[in-house]
């Protein structure tokens, strides 16, 4: 019911970042993944093109790895990379059936990558799962890497306003799981929450935010004597802020319960799954 077609080469947009390098090393991923040799040239000229960007002489559709025309006549187009405050790589896994997955690197000021080389990848995706992970990393299209922006921008759907990076980040995550595609971490995080939590607070600390730009983000309304609401858009700008009192006044580690401690005390602990008078990671 649908046809597909590899494109000719491409010349890679600098804003991709190093997305379609290497074709030789693609080509031979490509045999290896469809379980091909080096004697199988008539399957490996009709199948191995569409995974290397292109091979075909054309000039057409700079950074398409592989596109899809349906029956009613929509074309699916899934880019080499996508780079908006992360680093998205995608790669071809198989034909039979079609198969991508997506590394995902996280970017901060003057696009520097932060933290691991590859923060997670999604794998086993079909290509209209790969199209809906497209379109939630292009929303981020148009919003310059800057501390305001990543705190908050209008240009996102409203759901995704407070923090957007964070925020498509949780919907990438959220997605996957909801698809059963298949998550794999850095070997750093023990989780996915964890990841999400930890390139929240990375990126904070490189683009600089403040105590004052958060501010910004929270309101308080005294519902009763002595008796504060504090209301925010953002359940991760939440948790953050009142991480360190929740574990002060309610954590179930002796370590931290009435104590003082810092974050990255909390955060050492929490990766370690330290246990403590037979108390785990609350």
């Amino acid at each position: 019911g649908s046809s597909w077609q590899p494109n000719g080469p491409i010349r890679p947009n600098e804003k991709e970042l190093e997305s379609c390098d290497d074709t030789k090393h693609r080509r031979s991923r490509a045999r290896s993944n469809m379980g091909l040799g080096e004697s199988d040239t008539e399957i490996e000229k009709e199948q191995s093109e569409a995974v290397i960007c292109g091979d075909s002489g054309s000039d057409d559709d700079d950074g398409i790895l592989f596109q899809q025309d349906s029956e009613d006549g929509t074309r699916i187009e899934i880019p080499c990379s996508v780079a908006h405050f992360f680093h998205a790589t995608f790669e071809c896994e198989s034909y039979t059936p079609v198969q991508f997955s997506m590394q995902l690197s996280a970017l901060g000021p003057e696009r520097a990558r932060l933290g691991p080389d590859v923060w997670c990848t999604f794998s086993g995706m079909d290509i209209v799962q790969t199209s809906r992970f497209v379109e939630a990393l292009r929303v981020l299209e148009g919003i310059a890497l800057t501390p305001a922006n990543f705190l908050h921008s209008d240009s996102p759907p409203k759901r995704l306003q407070t923090t957007p990076p964070a925020s498509v980040l949780c919907q990438l995550i959220a997605m996957a799981k909801a698809w059963r595609i298949r998550i794999t971490l850095d070997s750093s995080f023990r989780s996915a929450p964890e990841a999400v939590c930890s390139y929240f607070d990375l990126a904070a600390d490189a683009f600089h935010t403040s105590a004052q730009d958060f501010a910004a983000l929270l309101s308080v309304t005294q519902v009763l004597p002595r008796v504060f609401h504090v209301h925010t858009a953002s359940r991760l700008v939440l948790a953050s802020t009142f991480v360190r009192f929740q574990e002060h006044y309610e954590g179930q580690s002796v370590r931290f319960r009435r104590q003082s401690f810092s974050l990255e005390e909390f955060r050492k602990w929490y990766r370690e799954g330290e246990k403590k008078d037979g108390e785990g990671n609350t």
